[in-house]
């Protein structure tokens, strides 16, 4: 299920994928 809403998340905010890629190693901990 993360991996959707990883995926919802890149699509929500195309110009902030590198702020994304520091959000998944945040939340990389709830997997």
């Amino acid at each position: 299920q993360a991996a959707e809403y990883w995926k919802q998340a890149i699509a929500l905010t195309p110009g902030n994928y590198i702020e994304a890629q520091n959000w998944l190693k945040i939340t990389r901990r709830f997997e």
